[in-house]
C-alpha cells in the first residue's frame, strides 16, 4: 500500500484529519491546506468531499479508524509509513503553533505505524 492506491489515500486522508481536529475542529483553511499538502507530498489530488468524509470518519468512528489503520500498517511500504508520519507533522506545524492534543495523536499515529519516541522526535526536529 502506498499514496498512489485508494486505500492509501484514504488512509492518509484520515490520519490527517485526525491530527487537524485534534482541537475538536475542521474549517476551511485546514482543509485547503491539507489538500495542498497531499498534493504537494503525493502528486496525488484529493477533493475536499473526500477530506471532509476522511473527518467525518475519524471522529464518528474513532476506534474503527484506529483498527483499520493497525490492520493496514503491514501491507504498507515503509517508505508510506514515513510519508503519514512526516506529513501529519507538516499539518500538525501548518498553524506555526502545535497544540499538545495535536502532538499526542501524531505519537499515537507514528507508534501505530512502528515507529519508536525517539524516531518520531527526529522526524520533528527535521520538520520545523
Amino acid at each position: 500500500m502506498n499514496a498512489n492506491d485508494e486505500a492509501g489515500k484514504r488512509i492518509l486522508c484520515h490520519c490527517l484529519a485526525s491530527v487537524s481536529m485534534a482541537n475538536g475542529d475542521l474549517d476551511a483553511r485546514e482543509i485547503a491546506t491539507m489538500l495542498a499538502t497531499v498534493e504537494q507530498v503525493t502528486g496525488c489530488q484529493v477533493s475536499a468531499d473526500e477530506m471532509v468524509l476522511a473527518a467525518s470518519t475519524v471522529t464518528e468512528e474513532p476506534a474503527e479508524f484506529q483498527a483499520n489503520l493497525t490492520a493496514t500498517v503491514p501491507d504498507m511500504e515503509d517508505a508510506f509509513k514515513l510519508m503519514i508520519l512526516k506529513t501529519c507533522i507538516m499539518i500538525g506545524r501548518a498553524d506555526t503553533f502545535m497544540i499538545d492534543t495535536e502532538k499526542d495523536h501524531i505519537y499515537a499515529l507514528g507508534h501505530t505505524l512502528g515507529y519508536n519516541a525517539e524516531q518520531i522526535n527526529e522526524q520533528f526536529e527535521i520538520i520545523t
